[in-house]
Formats: C-alpha cells, structure tokens, sequence
C-alpha cells in the first residue's frame, strides 16, 4: 500500500486554558496556592471506528526561594492512542520556572521556563491483521504475516521552553501574553527508521484576557496560534462567567464560552469554579470535511483541577496589654 498524501493531528486539548503547562513551561506555578493538581480526558471521533483517546494528569508548585530566586516547578504525564494498532504517545515532562514580579505595585509578572523530558512512541503489532493471515474462508491469526517491521517502538528526548508576560491590576481584569517553542531537540520520531522523519520545533503563542463587565460578570476572551513549518492551527473564543458567591475569597463562579478553532471544529463549553476546584466540559462539533464521515460528531473532553493552599496563621493586627490588678 502506497500513501501520497496523510492527514494527522498530535497531542492537542480544546480547553486550553485549564492546561497552560502543556503549552508553556514558563507557566508552571503562576496561580494562586501552593499546590495546582490537574487532569483532563478527552475522547475525539467515537463514531469512526477506533476513536483518539488523549489523556494528561501532573501537578505543580507554586515558586519557592531557591537561592533567592523564585522557582517553579511541575511533572506532568500525557497519553494519546488511536487506530487499530493502539499507536500511542506517551510523554513524561518536568517543568521548571521562574517567576518575577516587576513595578513596585507587582502587578506585572513575567515568567520563563524549561521543560525537558522523554515521549514514548510505538504500536502494537498484534492488533493488526494481514494479507497473509487470510487462507482461503477462514483467518489465521498464527500465520506468519509477511510483514518486516524495523521497529515497534522509539525513545525520543524532549525540551520545550517559554515565556510570559502578565498583567493584573485585580482578580477582574488581566492581560496574559505567552509564547513557547517545543520539540527543540530535533530527534528522529520514525517507526521506519527513516533518518529523513524529524518531527520540527512547534511554537505556541497564547492569549488570555479578564474584563469586568458588571458588578457579577466577566468576559474572557482566549486566542491559542500554533504553527510547525507550514502548519498551523488557530482557536479563538470567549467565556463569560457570573460570580454566584462573593468574589473575595473561595468564590464560586459559572462560565460558558464558544471557541472556533479554524476549518477544524466549533466548540462549546462549560465550567464550575468551587472553592479550590474547577470542573469543565467541552464539546466539538466538526466542521471540516470529516463531517461527512462522522456526521458532524466531535469529540468530548473533561477537565478537573484542584489547588490546594495551606492554612494561614491568624496574626491580629492589633495586640492589647493584659490588664493587672
């Protein structure tokens, strides 16, 4: 069987904005507590008939003085699969970070980062079948399939790095800017052993914005521009949330947004803030050709993040004498 032409997608999530460490390092302990704990599913095309399947879980710290150096740091584990052959990405990323307040007032933050690691690519051969296997009426697992595979597996290094920029006058309104260059090193990423499948450097620019807009909702608008060589995707969109609890505090919050994520799909979603945890759901609904096949059928994702904050000690701001007699 020869292949002219082939169409694929890598390790992508729609609710981006629960998932900034996989798209940019330098992200790594920018939040509020002292522990991030994430994880997000997302199951793509159930109506072909072996679904992509992605998954991604880790944890982060908020930055500790490390030589007087306020320093980030993050573990994160992703897994993707689909097809017949189970062909699966499988990514372990350490993340490192610092993280700087600028102006007296310290409402603008910049951060950079690093995030080296390794992904493990392969399939599984025994969920194929081949020509060979057929005899006649009948199929036989058990035969030899003629087929000379050069490898079922490879070990591949990873180093992505980042920026960002970020202003925040309140909880209500701010400006996030980042951008973030993954796969430097470069490594061969061919099954084939083909030296010639170098998988080039990718490079994300994000945008996220908080904007009052009354006295219990907030519109945030999110921008995600990807580009590798001459590819590229582009989702844009906006939240709107509505403070249910006061704002100062463990709030609770509801939000809904439309995203666009170009020639590709619309999606829809949902999320709760509760005290320390944040719940989300997102829908797409596919809007490129594969719509013929799949009768505009997407995918699901969920995502759940908790960040836990240690108790503080109680320090009364005025301190009053005993009384003696």
């Amino acid at each position: 069987i020869l292949s002219t032409c082939a169409i694929a997608q890598t390790l992508h999530f729609s609710q981006f904005r629960q998932m900034e460490v996989f798209y940019n390092p330098a992200t790594a302990g920018f939040f509020d507590g002292d522990y991030r704990f994430h994880a997000i599913h997302r199951n793509q095309y159930r109506s072909v008939p072996v679904p992509y399947s992605s998954f991604s879980t880790g944890a982060d710290l908020h930055p500790k003085m490390i030589k007087g150096i306020p320093t980030g740091m993050g573990l994160m584990f992703n897994n993707d699969q689909a097809g017949d052959s189970k062909f699966y990405t499988r990514q372990i990323l350490m993340s490192g970070s610092i993280l700087k307040s600028l102006g007296t007032d310290s409402t603008i933050k910049i951060g950079f980062g690093l995030q080296p690691g390794i992904t493990f690519m392969g399939i599984d051969e025994s969920r194929l079948t081949f020509e060979n296997q057929f005899q006649g009426d009948r199929f036989n697992a058990a035969a030899d399939p003629g087929e000379n595979f050069t490898r079922l597996k490879v070990i591949i290094p990873e180093l992505n790095t980042g920026i960002f920029i970020s202003k925040q006058k309140n909880v209500r309104n701010i400006v996030t800017v980042g951008l973030s260059l993954q796969h430097l090193t470069r490594s061969e990423r061919s099954l084939f052993g083909n030296s010639a499948q170098w998988q080039s450097a990718r490079m994300n620019l994000l945008f996220n914005s908080t904007i009052r807009t009354s006295e219990k909702g907030d519109l945030l608008p999110e921008i995600l521009l990807q580009a590798q060589k001459k590819y590229g995707a582009f989702v844009a969109g906006m939240r709107y949330r509505h403070w249910l609890q006061p704002i100062e505090g463990q709030p609770t919050a509801i939000y809904a947004g439309l995203y666009y994520r170009v020639k590709d799909a619309a999606i829809l979603s949902l999320q709760m803030d509760y005290r320390s945890f944040t719940a989300g759901i997102s829908y797409d609904i596919t809007m490129s050709s594969l719509k013929a096949a799949n009768n505009s059928r997407g995918g699901f994702e969920l995502t759940l993040v908790y960040i836990f904050r240690k108790p503080r000690p109680f320090i009364p701001i005025k301190k009053f004498c005993p009384v003696y007699f």
